[in-house]
């Protein structure tokens, strides 16, 4: 699929971290897409088969970036139809129509896929995932796969504000930091965030190129989540962070992964791109 400058976008999932942040980016991302579309769950029920085929066949988007996901583990458990109705069925029935009109699919899925065992994995390693949340996910990844060879798959995991309740790990921390409240950070929970909005550069890079299958993008190193929370706090300057390092097994409840962390060599050496560390990732948060 070429790039041509007449493209029309649909970003769906526009209220989630990832999606706010491809709003934030819109003046830049009109300079490719002259007609770009936000779904946000108050005005679009994606989970509703029939309205979002209509959507679809009305707006007729050339490029779609899934951005809707149910991501809170502890949700997915307890609303495991919700869980794949957004996770899994959603991404097969954008498939189907990309697919079908010729357009292109770009979903993010994620490195809790795997089961954790040894991290640093690659793409041909075989995911078993462990909670709902990750099943989901995993059988959304395969919907897509078997239907459009065009669309293109990113497992990641990103750093993000949302603003509002529930707060992701990095906003949830830096709340904590600022209160001077002491919290749990966990020694035995290795991952590689990736900033959301380096997350959207190398979106639309991989998009120029027309990268398509999976791909795993995430920063070139590793770090547990206490780490990663020293790191946070050294960035934004909080000194003396009240930490209280802990073995995730004695606090969670749903099983999760310890090592997640992705190889993400195969997107850049594709996308030509150099990925940041960790501490880089932190610093574009800050920003």
């Amino acid at each position: 699929m070429e790039m041509k400058s007449n493209q029309s976008l649909l970003i769906t999932g526009a209220g989630g971290i990832l999606g706010n942040a491809f709003v934030r980016q819109q003046t830049r991302l009109q300079k490719l897409f002259p007609k770009i579309t936000f779904s946000r769950r108050s005005k679009l029920d994606l989970t509703n088969r029939r309205q979002t085929a209509y959507f679809l066949n009305h707006l007729v988007p050339d490029v779609i970036i899934n951005c809707a996901a149910m991501t809170i583990v502890e949700d997915c458990e307890k609303l495991p139809d919700q869980a794949y109705e957004i996770n899994t069925q959603l991404p097969q029935l954008l498939a189907n129509w990309t697919a079908r009109n010729h357009k292109k699919l770009i979903h993010y899925s994620t490195d809790a896929v795997f089961d954790g065992k040894k991290g640093n994995y690659t793409e041909i390693d075989r995911p078993n995932p462990l909670n709902i949340y990750a099943k989901s996910k995993f059988k959304g990844e395969q919907s897509i796969l078997k239907t459009d060879p065009n669309a293109l798959i990113l497992r990641t995991n990103l750093i993000g504000i949302r603003g509002r309740k529930p707060y992701p790990l990095a906003e949830w921390m830096l709340r904590k930091l600022e209160t001077k409240d002491e919290f749990t950070t966990f020694t035995d929970v290795f991952f590689a965030p990736l900033c959301v909005d380096d997350l959207v550069k190398f979106t639309l890079v991989a998009l120029n190129k027309n990268l398509c299958g999976l791909y795993h993008l995430n920063a070139k190193d590793f770090a547990t989540k206490h780490q990663f929370a020293l790191l946070l706090a050294k960035e934004f300057e909080y000194l003396s962070p009240k930490l209280k390092p802990v073995e995730s097994s004695k606090i969670l409840t749903v099983t999760r992964p310890q090592k997640t962390y992705l190889n993400s060599q195969k997107f850049a050496q594709a996308a030509d791109v150099s990925l940041p560390t960790i501490r880089q990732s932190i610093h574009s948060l800050r920003k």
